[in-house]
């Protein structure tokens, strides 16, 4: 799908349209969804790839997140010098 095609205009229209109609809790997921869509119809065969690297993404994510949550509860927020 290119994005300079009538195919591609119909399908931002509806992800967009569908989008405004959820609840904001769920749009994330929604255009998850939606660009999982959009990458298979270029290549199909990269969706292993795509789904591993939101994985590995989404689970630095969530060790980032408590490392500064853990740092924060122990007594102050430290400075790491580089």
């Amino acid at each position: 799908m290119l994005f300079n095609t009538v195919q591609y205009l119909m399908f931002l229209v509806i992800v967009i349209s569908v989008y405004y109609l959820l609840p904001d809790k769920i749009r994330y997921v929604w255009l998850l969804i939606g660009s999982y869509y959009f990458y298979m119809q270029w290549n199909p065969a990269y969706i292993a790839l795509l789904l591993l690297c939101t994985g590995v993404t989404y689970a630095g994510g969530i060790i980032i997140e408590n490392q500064k949550t853990n740092e924060i509860q122990g007594g102050g927020y430290k400075t790491r010098k580089k």
